[in-house]
This record gives C-alpha cells, sequence and structure tokens, in this order.
C-alpha cells in the first residue's frame, strides 16, 4: 500500500503535460547509454535492489531501456532542461532562473523523495526518472537559453539534417559512436579511470552540486565549437549582430559536417560516462 505521502508524488510524476518531443534531451540510446554505465558501476546491493525493481515494471524489462520513460508520449514531466536567459554566463544561487522547476530541481527532489520512499512502486518510478534527468542534465544544449529553445531555432547542415538540438540529441552518437547502446556502454564504462570517478564524483551530492553539473554542460554550449552562438563581451548572443532569437529569424546554420562531428564525439563520449558514473553514486547511497 503506498501511503499517502507518496502517493502524492506518484501522483505528480505521473501527470500528463504536453511537451514537443523536440526538446526532449539525449536519444533513447543516449538515455540507455547513462543508464547502462551506471549500472555496471553500481555495489552489488544497489544492483540487486534495482534488478528487483525492474522485476515489477510492466513495460521495461532492463534498467538502461526503462531510463527512457520520462520521454514517452503518455508520461512527462516538463523537467527536461534548465532554460536561462541571455547574457547569463551560468546557473547561480537559483537553479531554474526563469522557471519554477527545471533538471537541477527534479534531481534533487527525486533523490530525496527516493531516500524517503518505503514503497516499492513509488520507487520504481523515481528511480527511472532520476536516471533519465542525469542523461538531460548532462546533454549540453539542455542547459541553454530559453529564446531558441536551445538550440531548435538554429538549424544545421548535411550529414545531419534539421536543427543543432537534434545534433547533439542523437545524430553525433548514431553517427560517430554506433547503433548498439549496450556495447558502447561497456567500451565506454571500461575506459572510466579511478582518477575520472573522484574527480567526477561530489563528497555531497545536493542541489550546489547539481547545479555544478548543469554549469559543466552549459560551458559547453557556449563554446565557439559548438557553434550554438556568438561570443559578444561576455555574453552569448544568437548572432553577432542580434542578442537573441527572433521569431521567423531561425536561419543561422552550423556547419555540422563530418569535421564537426569528430570534433563534439569525444565531448559527448565524456559527458556519457560522466552522467553514468554520478548516476551510480546517488543510486550506491540510495540503495546500499
Amino acid at each position: 500500500m503506498i501511503n499517502m505521502r507518496f502517493a502524492a508524488i506518484l501522483a505528480l510524476l505521473m501527470v500528463m503535460t504536453i511537451v514537443p518531443s523536440k526538446l526532449l534531451a539525449f536519444s533513447g540510446s543516449g538515455h540507455q547509454i547513462v543508464c547502462q554505465i551506471a549500472y555496471l558501476e553500481l555495489s552489488d546491493t544497489a544492483r540487486t535492489k534495482i534488478d528487483h525493481l525492474i522485476k515489477i515494471d510492466p513495460e521495461y524489462a532492463s534498467f538502461a531501456k526503462s531510463c527512457t520513460w520520462p520521454d514517452s508520449p503518455k508520461i512527462r514531466r516538463n523537467e527536461h532542461y534548465v532554460n536561462l536567459e541571455r547574457g547569463s554566463v551560468g546557473i547561480g544561487d537559483d537553479p531554474c532562473p526563469v522557471a519554477d522547476r527545471c533538471v537541477v530541481t527534479a534531481i534533487s527532489d527525486d533523490m530525496n523523495n527516493l531516500a524517503q520512499a518505503d514503497d516499492e512502486g513509488t520507487q520504481l518510478v523515481l528511480l527511472k526518472s532520476l536516471g533519465h534527468w542525469m542523461g538531460d542534465i548532462h546533454q549540453p544544449l539542455h542547459v541553454s537559453f530559453k529564446d531558441d529553445r536551445g538550440g531548435n531555432k538554429i538549424k544545421s547542415t548535411s550529414p545531419c539534417k534539421g536543427n543543432l538540438h537534434a545534433v547533439w540529441d542523437k545524430c553525433i552518437i548514431k553517427r560517430m559512436i554506433g547503433k548498439d547502446s549496450m556495447q558502447l556502454a561497456e567500451n565506454l564504462w571500461d575506459e572510466v579511470t579511478d582518477q575520472d570517478r573522484k574527480a567526477w564524483a561530489g563528497v555531497k551530492i545536493d542541489q550546489t552540486t547539481i547545479s555544478s553539473w548543469a554549469n559543466e554542460s552549459f560551458k559547453i554550449t557556449v563554446q565557439a565549437s559548438t557553434g550554438y552562438c556568438s561570443t559578444v563581451g561576455r555574453e552569448c548572443w544568437y548572432t553577432s549582430s542580434r542578442k537573441q532569437y527572433v521569431k521567423g529569424d531561425d536561419k543561422k546554420v552550423v556547419p555540422t559536417n563530418e569535421a564537426y562531428l569528430d570534433r563534439q564525439c569525444p565531448i559527448i563520449e565524456r559527458q556519457l560516462e560522466k552522467a553514468g558514473v554520478r548516476l551510480a553514486q546517488i543510486l550506491n547511497l540510495m540503495f546500499e
């Protein structure tokens, strides 16, 4: 029986909201890679607990696949990203500068709720959503500016036709990393060193730590090689002559050619590794 406190949490998690699919973060493959890296990184105790929870899930047969759940068409929370205003240099004291909630608070809240939940149904829901948010916050363009919707208003070129946001969601992963998500996750996990784990893990995982992860992503978003914006002074403008996107002006073309993909592939690989290792640290703490 779900107690009243966590019944309310479960109801919140299951609420349906309208979120355009192009705003969602890493492709299904990306989210599965993150959660499989985390799964390989888990302690025996945490892995046993997660295996038990996944067995009661009516839809997913593995933890990796379950992390795609918040992107399903029926169950969504509008917390996949952090929006910032133009002129911002990152997240400060307010983790969600232009909204009441964002991916930073989603991770923080789900962590706290999972630590207190004693009902397995609630634990399962929180496990799936938390795994997903950890992928989201490490996708650089999900920590970006509101006016151009994280690069959705920046056109890209062949071989990644569409927009810059989609390039980072899936095109880089599909073209440069491969299509076998589980094998790729194992390969990336094999590359992670103890020095990496020490550098990426927080002594204390709180909202400040989570905001620092978002700021890592934002730093990638605004660096010149990403092609997201033009630097004017210390600010990141839509173009060198226009500070922010104006409706109908989405004609900026980023040369997302093979050379571009080659440059970004190691960055995406590292972000996937960080997300998986950090997620495992959280789950090991939750389920020990």
